[in-house]
């Protein structure tokens, strides 16, 4: 999962088919994911017989990819596993897929904990997933990032943080 226009997808596609892994690219991951995307790309991923997730990208990419990986083996929707009222609606039965996350953004943290953001445009609602036992990898890029996107991130990073105070 990523987004199309970054130099480096062509790179990681080729590593990937140059270790003999059969890649499927989805490149519609808009910022805060939603669930009928989530939900799209769980299809298309089983659809093509994934054994693992590789999420390059931001936030939403990866946090769409910790969905997919728990929606693979586990099938449902992704809202199922929301949390409503301090509860999850749906337990995780079957461990995720694994999960490698190369972000191209710093300043989200998704790559490094078990958490993803999830947003139903119907309720307007945003909520989390919790995960136990996801196989994460990060892998870092030294000299990826951009003075202009890691202020960004920080200004995004704050505006999500505004509200709990």
């Amino acid at each position: 999962m990523t987004f199309k226009s970054l130099q480096v997808t062509a790179g990681v596609c080729q590593t990937l088919e140059d270790q003999g892994a059969e890649v499927a690219l989805f490149n519609g991951i808009r910022p805060n994911p939603r669930i009928d995307t989530v939900d799209e790309v769980a299809r298309l991923a089983r659809e093509s017989g994934s054994e693992a997730i590789v999420a390059l990208g931001g936030g939403s990419s990866i946090d769409t990819a910790k969905l997919v990986a728990v929606l693979i083996p586990n099938g449902g929707k992704s809202w199922d596993y929301t949390i409503e009222m301090g509860a999850k609606k749906r337990e995780i039965t079957v461990d995720p897929l694994p999960l490698i996350a190369i972000p191209t953004t710093s300043g989200t943290g998704s790559e490094v904990s078990n958490v993803s953001v999830l947003t139903n445009p119907e309720t307007k609602k945003g909520t989390c997933c919790f995960y136990q036992n996801l196989s994460q990898i990060r892998v870092d890029r030294p000299g990826a990032f951009h003075d202009h996107a890691e202020s960004r991130c920080r200004s995004d990073w704050l505006r999500c943080l505004y509200p709990c105070f």
